[in-house]
């Protein structure tokens, strides 16, 4: 049996979901710096009471913010098709010939994790990068 567990640390809080749903929360007051300390996972890393997790994790991820209720449902919901996706152009821009200078509009569809695109011209850079169309706020991005 699987859980999908998340903690949360916001500026004065700590929260714990377990399947999507807030099981605990409490305000806190010290600060997020925990130095070089090193960060385990299933483990204490103390070597004087060192209880080590006795299953499985999968997906473990980090996040530069504090995950709102929705984020952490949306990740929930993927259940086991999983968060770690990779994004693929579905539909290819089509070629396009005009006079230098005039407009041309490129429109591409793709699926998946998709944050935002980038046109390429040989190999470099052919426009500012570009937000998709849809509005939305996207979950934060995961340094683990």
């Amino acid at each position: 049996m699987w859980y999908h567990l998340a903690g949360v640390r916001g500026s004065n809080f700590i929260q714990l979901y377990v399947n999507e749903r807030l099981e605990s929360q409490s305000s806190v007051n010290f600060p997020m710096d925990y130095g070089t300390t090193p960060l385990f996972f299933g483990s204490s890393g103390q070597s004087y009471w060192d209880h080590k997790f006795a299953g499985l994790l999968d997906e473990a991820s980090l996040y530069r913010c504090a995950l709102s209720a929705d984020e952490i449902a949306v990740i929930y919901a993927v259940g086991a098709v999983g968060k770690c996706r990779e994004a693929a152009v579905t539909v290819q821009p089509q070629s396009q010939t005009a006079l230098a200078g005039s407009s041309v509009i490129f429109a591409a569809q793709a699926s998946g994790p998709v944050r935002g695109y980038q046109w390429l011209h040989n190999g470099t850079h052919a426009l500012a990068p570009r937000l998709p169309r849809k509005k939305r706020r996207d979950i934060c991005p995961a340094v683990l």
